[in-house]
């Protein structure tokens, strides 16, 4: 939200019969960067406090329960007075004033009982919903609040009863869930409240524990209930009203969130007489039917029987402001010693990829493409990707070419989902004069954009970008998924390996991709590394999935005798060209050639059977300068590997990669190879550079799996683990070695 996280807490004092409501806002996307807190004092306590972020305003409520004593820790009656739910504009929240200090608050007193605010950072209007106190007991109330205090238009509306309106059912109390151990019962665990809410695109959710009577059991269980009311009438209407229920299981305590491309997050606690309390997630995903629910994932396995007399009372889920797949949740789980403790985790929704037919132009800075004009020396600029190219709203990653030329000064670019001054990670390393490209896969962020900063000799360079779209991810059903292979070779016209001879300016030629190297009949895309060799002439190398003597768009730029390589992402051929490549050499001087070498790295096809993808944040893994992950430049034929899953955001279960790979500090030319398991002769090559050169490609990269040997490799690499060797023409010769990941594939079941 804005880049910042947000926080409250309530704290009292029984000898003075006050209490304290706080509310904490980051200074940065960070949440282990500095805080700073606003304080809102009470004459009651201000009781299971919640909050909301628009556009404009933070929105705060909570129960009050009036104090009777001076005695802890029952100073304060355990009768419910009345609901709160007040606004606090957003501006001078964000300019981080000294801390600890005080926030103009207003706020509504209501019947409600358990207001559960929602916002979200596109809109100004905040929806809430309570469980109706007066009137007819139990309802379901939905109220909003819009406008902020500076511009004097803030507007509470008058909460509306769907349960009186004859359009939702009533809030019910759920019987207590049972646990395995004494005792059998957690008494007084939950009520019928509702515990959460999240709204996003004109929905409004929430949850609350519910009895009811799970399909194929005999007896009342604790259920969640999930509903989701429209907001785009003059009164809410029910749009789903269901339930998350399991014969023999209860299932209470739920947290809802909605992450930035749209898929529907729950989290919940599970308990049984044969099994302790657990929390679980689940997940409905962009496009999926209504009233269904993905296989539940555990989060954290309980430990022990619980020995108090109540649960919860939070359970909470956050949107990630620097991730937009991501939602982080804060649940409790019973310890070995009848206590409890709490659970923090990031969930992330897996994404599967659909290859666009035809690679296409969405920014071009010389032509007003996308951007207007050079990018300047330490200035990021945000172009947007979705709705443009072919790539829907909702697309969570791209795949794609950058390409830098009329650089002013050496330097590079680096791709992020967020516009970044100094970024700590880069994409397209570039020496002066040198149309250069270089492949990606890199996440969007919120909105669909990405943005893009060009780090060069100082404030007065320059440089125009140049980006060509070849397929997005999305967090839905639909979609392909993808299979790593070993990297194989299967075109060197060199050896006349897929074709014979070499290409000559202007003359499209195809080659097979599918049932070869690995990869099968029915991929619908491929990831492999592109490697131009034995150029007579500068240009480009475009590969398309028709044939084409013009194409719109590049894939490998180079000049004159330089061996230089760039990974793709890209479709193959459907008709008449089914499963293959197209490729165009376009140079200034007819009848020019050169070799071309293609290694695929893996594979896409339609259907689940395959990896699902989860885009992160570029971080960087390696850096052999500072001892990152490896420590000292790699020697000529030495293989070295570097642990991956585990490390920087990577989860055990993750199978393959999506890296950058960037040379620097070669004592010789060379090239360097990422492979599976360790090669002291590799058969492919990943990154080919010359002397003085910092260089930089994309490869996808499969992790080890611990049990299997590689084709060209004698040992099984360590799970989690790529490898990398460096191979020069001198022996004794070094080099730097730089990757940085921008996302990871797990199975589509994970």
């Amino acid at each position: 939200m804005h880049g910042r996280w947000f926080a409250t807490e309530t704290s009292w004092a029984c000898s003075t019969q006050t209490a304290m409501l706080y509310l904490a806002v980051s200074d940065t996307a960070d949440p282990r960067s500095t805080w700073h807190i606003f304080q809102l004092s009470f004459n009651e306590l201000p009781d299971y406090p919640a909050l909301a972020v628009s556009s404009d305003k933070v929105v705060l409520s909570a129960n009050l329960f009036p104090f009777s004593g001076s005695g802890a820790p029952g100073c304060f009656a355990n009768s419910f007075d009345r609901g709160v739910f007040g606004a606090i504009d957003l501006a001078p929240l964000l300019a981080t004033p000294s801390s600890p200090g005080t926030f103009t608050y207003s706020g509504q007193y209501f019947n409600g009982f358990s207001w559960r605010p929602a916002g979200d950072p596109t809109s100004s209007t905040v929806y809430a919903v309570a469980e109706n106190v007066a009137g007819v007991g139990g309802g379901v109330l939905s109220g909003s609040v819009s406008g902020t205090q500076a511009a004097k238009n803030l507007t509470f509306s008058t909460p509306y009863d769907l349960t009186a309106a004859g359009k939702a059912a009533a809030f019910a109390l759920p019987p207590a869930p049972e646990q395995q151990g004494s005792p059998a019962t957690i008494a007084g665990a939950v009520d019928e409240r509702p515990t959460d809410a999240v709204w996003a695109g004109g929905h409004l959710w929430f949850v609350a524990t519910a009895p009811c009577t799970p399909s194929g059991d005999t007896q009342a269980r604790d259920c969640v209930r999930l509903v989701e009311l429209g907001t785009g009438t003059a009164t809410p209407t029910v749009q789903q009203d269901f339930e998350i229920a399991d014969s023999g299981f209860d299932d209470f305590m739920g947290a809802i969130g909605v992450s930035g491309v749209g898929a529907l997050i729950v989290v919940f606690s599970q308990s049984s007489p044969t099994s302790f309390v657990t929390t679980y997630s689940r997940v409905q995903e962009p496009g999926a039917a209504t009233a269904t629910l993905g296989a539940p994932l555990r989060i954290e396995q309980g430990l022990g029987t619980y020995a108090g007399t109540r649960w919860g009372d939070y359970v909470l889920l956050s949107r990630d402001p620097a991730e937009p797949t991501a939602i982080w949740q804060a649940d409790e789980y019973p310890t070995a010693g009848g206590g409890w403790a709490t659970t923090v985790s990031q969930l992330l929704v897996a994404a599967t990829y659909v290859a666009l037919p035809s690679p296409a132009r969405i920014l071009d800075t010389r032509a007003a493409v996308g951007l207007s004009g050079p990018f300047v020396d330490h200035r990021p600029r945000t172009f947007q990707v979705t709705g443009r190219g072919g790539v829907p709203a909702g697309a969570v990653a791209i795949t794609g070419n950058l390409t830098v030329t009329g650089q002013q000064a050496a330097g590079y670019v680096s791709l992020t989902p967020t516009p970044l001054t100094s970024p700590p990670t880069s994409t397209l390393n570039f020496p002066l004069k040198d149309n250069r490209a270089n492949g990606v896969t890199t996440p969007l962020g919120l909105g669909g954009t990405l943005s893009a900063t060009y780090v060069g000799g100082g404030a007065a360079s320059s440089t125009q970008l140049v980006f060509d779209v070849t397929g997005y991810f999305v967090p839905a059903l639909a979609g392909t998924t993808y299979t790593p292979l070993p990297p194989a070779r299967i075109l060197d016209t060199r050896s006349s390996l897929g074709l014979a001879g070499p290409f000559v300016a202007g003359v499209p030629r195809a080659f097979a991709v599918a049932g070869r190297g690995g990869v099968p009949d029915g991929a619908v895309a491929v990831t492999g590394n592109l490697t131009v060799v034995g150029q007579n002439a500068a240009g480009y190398v475009s590969l398309t999935t028709q044939s084409t003597s013009t194409p719109g768009t590049s894939t490998l730029n180079f000049p004159l005798g330089d061996i230089r390589a760039n990974g793709v992402t890209m479709a193959l051929g459907t008709g008449a060209d089914l499963g293959k490549i197209w490729a165009t050499f376009i140079s200034g001087s007819p009848g020019t050639t050169t070799q071309l070498v293609f290694d695929v790295t893996g594979s896409y096809v339609a259907g689940p059977s395959g990896l699902r993808y989860v885009p992160l944040t570029p971080v960087r893994a390696l850096d052999t300068r500072s001892g990152n992950g490896l420590v000292g430049p790699f020697a000529d034929h030495v293989p070295r590997a570097l642990a991956v899953a585990g490390r920087v955001n990577i989860p055990a279960a993750a199978t393959a990669v999506t890296t950058n790979v960037t040379v620097v500090g070669q004592d010789a030319a060379g090239y360097v190879s990422v492979t599976v398991g360790p090669e002291a002769d590799p058969c492919t090559s990943t990154l080919n550079f010359p002397l003085a050169d910092i260089r930089a490609n994309n490869a996808a990269a499969p992790l080890g799996d611990g049990t299997t040997v590689p084709a060209c490799s004698t040992v099984a690499p360590a799970k989690g683990t790529l490898s990398a060797t460096y191979a020069a023409g001198t022996s004794g010769s070094t080099t730097q070695l730089v990757i940085d990941v921008t996302g990871f594939f797990i199975p589509a079941s994970f």
